[in-house]
């Protein structure tokens, strides 16, 4: 049981189980959230994990959160989103290669649905695999600096992603990164005609040095070739495309 904000009558219940055998990991949670606050919220949400192992070939994995329910004065909104992410993670010596596939639903044109899955938070800080499109600092899918012009649109629209990485360890001490990301909104009818779903390609690339024990210095260089989606449907809007090299000194 978990509750937050009782005073407000806000709670949320959950129940969860999971299944462990060699090689292969599941979990499950099904909840209710309760709040006759404000925005008087009845919705249930079914979470789930799970991976397995494909020996030496590394593992598949996924994860999903599913929201139905309603909200709103009357229970006049319906809730219907969700959010996944599925990919292969590799192992092979000193190379690690990853794909994954995310989605997030995004709002719909029927103003009695709440189809987006989170507006304020996007893919949120736990899932941060592209420096730019989903790092924190740009705040674009990821949302937790807060609202912005394109960032609010591109959360509310959400959002299908297709992103590749590559981690090698040249020493004990050295990791160099690479990744490639494209992505497209799932939905823009709420905006009105004339946009485009297209958020574009990144490119990044970066290396890790550990400077002593566990002081770490990292490098990170993005290059994002920005889509249509950015112009808004504005016709005489023009974008550019965004470069971000970053170094960070931290103990990990």
């Amino acid at each position: 049981y978990m509750a937050f904000e009782d005073d407000a009558d806000n709670d949320y219940y959950e129940v969860a189980g999971a299944f462990v055998a060699e090689g292969m990991n599941f979990w499950l949670g099904i909840g209710t959230q309760q709040d006759e606050g404000a925005a008087n919220i009845d919705m249930w949400r079914v979470k789930g994990y799970g991976d397995i192992s494909l020996g030496e070939g590394g593992k598949l994995y996924g994860e999903f959160d599913w929201k139905t329910g309603d909200k709103g004065m009357n229970s006049a909104t319906d809730i219907k989103s969700w959010a996944g992410i599925f990919g292969w993670m590799g192992n092979f010596g000193n190379v690690a290669p990853s794909v994954h596939v995310a989605y997030i639903s995004g709002q719909n044109n029927d103003a009695t649905e709440d189809t987006a899955y989170s507006v304020s938070k996007g893919t949120g800080a736990d899932w941060e695999p592209l420096y730019i499109m989903t790092g924190q600092a740009t705040n674009v899918l990821n949302g937790d600096r807060g609202a912005s012009l394109v960032g609010t649109a591109v959360r509310t629209s959400g959002v299908l992603a297709l992103i590749g990485l590559v981690d090698y360890k040249v020493s004990e001490d050295l990791t160099l990164h690479g990744g490639i990301g494209w992505g497209q909104a799932d939905e823009t009818e709420w905006m009105g005609p004339g946009v485009d779903d297209s958020y574009g390609w990144e490119f990044d690339a970066g290396l890790s040095y550990k400077v002593y024990q566990n002081l770490t210095y990292d490098v990170h260089f993005g290059y994002w070739m920005v889509g249509d989606f950015a112009e808004l449907g504005y016709s005489d809007l023009e974008t550019q495309d965004i470069v971000l090299l970053s170094h960070h000194l931290s103990m990990k």
